[in-house]
């Protein structure tokens, strides 16, 4: 995978557009703010297989060096799902939590059945 990480907002913009994707979504927990990372996916295997992206395979973590898994809400669209080819390419929202005001934002690519974490990335946000 190539991962690009395009843009990044929080805090009460990311809830806005959260809540706008669909309003039964709830809040952050206490001391906790919403991020939500746009972000350029793009599968670089040399042979012609078929995979899948999900943003479920992206954490959050920053200056406390918490890993945050991704919270169960709708994301807005696009939401960063798809089935590609090698080659191909997706771009798309990816919805994530962290303290609130934590500095040092950095989005970590966890794919799922990755159990030794070598395929595990992470790619700092824009502040």
């Amino acid at each position: 995978w190539m991962i690009t990480v395009l843009d990044a907002i929080r805090g009460d913009e990311a809830w806005a557009q959260i809540l706008t994707a669909n309003r039964y979504n709830t809040p952050p927990a206490p001391g906790m703010e919403y991020v939500l990372v746009w972000v350029r996916a793009r599968y670089i295997r040399p042979e012609e297989t078929i995979t899948r992206i999900d943003s479920g395979w992206f954490k959050l973590s920053g200056a406390a060096n918490v890993l945050h898994d991704a919270p169960s809400l709708v994301k807005p669209k696009p939401a960063l799902e798809a089935w590609l080819l090698a080659g191909g390419e997706v771009e798309g929202w990816v919805g994530l939590q962290a303290r609130a005001g934590e500095t040092d934002l950095r989005l970590v690519y966890a794919p799922l059945f990755d159990r030794d974490q070598s395929q595990r990335r992470y790619l700092a946000l824009p502040e």
